[in-house]
Protein backbone atom coordinates (compact mmCIF):
# COMPACT_ATOMS: atom_id res chain seq x y z
CA UNK A 1 0.00 0.00 0.00
CA UNK A 2 1.00 3.63 -0.40
CA UNK A 3 0.30 4.48 3.25
CA UNK A 4 2.86 5.80 5.72
CA UNK A 5 3.37 3.35 8.56
CA UNK A 6 4.43 4.41 12.04
CA UNK A 7 6.62 2.00 14.02
CA UNK A 8 6.53 2.05 17.83
CA UNK A 9 8.13 0.39 20.81
CA UNK A 10 6.05 -0.11 23.95
CA UNK A 11 7.74 -0.49 27.34
CA UNK A 12 5.42 -0.83 30.33
CA UNK A 13 2.65 1.70 29.55
CA UNK A 14 4.85 4.03 27.48
CA UNK A 15 4.69 4.00 23.66
CA UNK A 16 7.56 5.65 21.74
CA UNK A 17 7.54 6.21 17.97
CA UNK A 18 10.74 4.88 16.37
CA UNK A 19 10.13 5.74 12.72
CA UNK A 20 7.67 6.46 9.93
CA UNK A 21 8.00 4.12 6.96
CA UNK A 22 7.10 5.23 3.43
CA UNK A 23 7.12 3.06 0.30
CA UNK A 24 8.66 5.86 -1.79
CA UNK A 25 10.96 7.68 0.65
CA UNK A 26 11.80 5.40 3.62
CA UNK A 27 10.83 1.75 2.99
CA UNK A 28 13.11 0.57 5.82
CA UNK A 29 14.93 1.93 8.84
CA UNK A 30 18.14 0.69 10.44
CA UNK A 31 18.45 1.23 14.18
CA UNK A 32 20.64 -0.10 16.98
CA UNK A 33 18.44 -0.30 20.06
CA UNK A 34 19.11 -1.83 23.47
CA UNK A 35 16.28 -2.63 25.88
CA UNK A 36 16.95 -3.87 29.39
CA UNK A 37 13.28 -4.68 30.07
CA UNK A 38 10.46 -6.48 28.29
CA UNK A 39 9.20 -4.54 25.25
CA UNK A 40 6.69 -4.83 22.42
CA UNK A 41 7.17 -3.65 18.82
CA UNK A 42 4.05 -2.25 17.13
CA UNK A 43 3.07 -0.64 13.83
CA UNK A 44 0.08 1.35 12.59
CA UNK A 45 -0.64 -0.44 9.30
CA UNK A 46 -3.85 -2.39 8.80
CA UNK A 47 -2.81 -3.66 5.33
CA UNK A 48 1.00 -4.01 5.22
CA UNK A 49 3.32 -6.60 6.72
CA UNK A 50 6.17 -5.14 8.77
CA UNK A 51 9.28 -7.17 9.63
CA UNK A 52 11.62 -6.65 12.57
CA UNK A 53 15.01 -8.31 12.80
CA UNK A 54 17.36 -8.38 15.76
CA UNK A 55 18.80 -10.31 18.64
CA UNK A 56 17.84 -10.85 22.22
CA UNK A 57 20.65 -11.06 24.74
CA UNK A 58 20.07 -12.84 28.03
CA UNK A 59 22.61 -12.02 30.73
CA UNK A 60 24.02 -15.15 32.33
CA UNK A 61 26.60 -15.46 35.07
CA UNK A 62 29.72 -17.52 34.42
CA UNK A 63 32.35 -18.37 36.96
CA UNK A 64 35.98 -18.55 35.89
CA UNK A 65 38.03 -20.99 37.91
CA UNK A 66 41.29 -19.25 37.08
CA UNK A 67 41.93 -15.50 37.11
CA UNK A 68 45.08 -13.39 37.39
CA UNK A 69 44.69 -13.28 41.17
CA UNK A 70 43.73 -16.96 41.33
CA UNK A 71 40.32 -16.25 42.88
CA UNK A 72 36.92 -17.06 41.40
CA UNK A 73 35.00 -14.18 39.83
CA UNK A 74 31.53 -13.79 38.34
CA UNK A 75 31.22 -12.04 35.00
CA UNK A 76 28.03 -11.12 33.15
CA UNK A 77 28.10 -12.54 29.62
CA UNK A 78 25.39 -11.86 26.99
CA UNK A 79 23.85 -14.88 25.30
CA UNK A 80 22.62 -14.10 21.76
CA UNK A 81 19.17 -15.39 20.82
CA UNK A 82 17.85 -14.45 17.34
CA UNK A 83 14.35 -12.94 17.14
CA UNK A 84 11.85 -13.20 14.29
CA UNK A 85 8.99 -10.73 14.75
CA UNK A 86 7.58 -11.52 11.29
CA UNK A 87 5.44 -14.38 12.58
CA UNK A 88 1.98 -14.57 14.05
CA UNK A 89 2.30 -15.08 17.80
Amino acid sequence: AEENVQVFVKIDDTRIMLATLSVDNHPHVLADLVFKREFELLHSSMTSNISFMGYKFDIIKRSHSCTKQGADSDEEVPLAIPLDFNTDG
